[in-house]
């Protein structure tokens, strides 16, 4: 005769409740990450977890993800880095490797260079 707990049960219960209050995104951290860079240019590992409201920890393991793909580049200014997104570098997508993310981003990073987003004062003042 098996024993059952109501550990399992309770904990299941929660998580789904968790689940349907907690708010979701159709993008993973990364993509989340490198749009968020794409409409602030220069914009400092601390400013992109403070918008996004993830963890520096989170933001510098997406960074690295997209450093290594070189999705985005980073610049020193002083004792903060900055980071860009590079328009040249291939979509992760293997099925399209013809394309760039200059398809994807090009004119969100170009108008963030006239006009720089809402979204980026958010990061700074938090």
């Amino acid at each position: 005769m098996a024993v059952q707990t109501l550990a399992r049960p309770r904990a299941r219960e929660r998580q789904a409740v968790d689940l349907g209050t907690r708010e979701w995104s159709l993008l993973s951290s990364q993509g989340q990450v490198l749009f968020y860079v794409a409409l602030c240019p220069g914009c400092t590992m601390r400013e992109i977890a403070l918008a996004l409201r993830l963890t520096q920890r989170a933001v510098w393991n997406a960074i690295r993800t997209l450093k290594r793909s070189r999705a985005v580049h980073i610049r020193r200014h002083g004792r903060a880095n900055k980071h860009y997104v590079n328009l040249d570098a291939p979509l992760f997508a293997p099925a399209i490797t013809s394309l760039t993310l200059r398809a994807l981003l090009g004119e969100i990073v170009a108008e963030a260079q006239q006009r720089p987003s809402d979204i980026c004062q958010q990061g700074k003042d938090d």
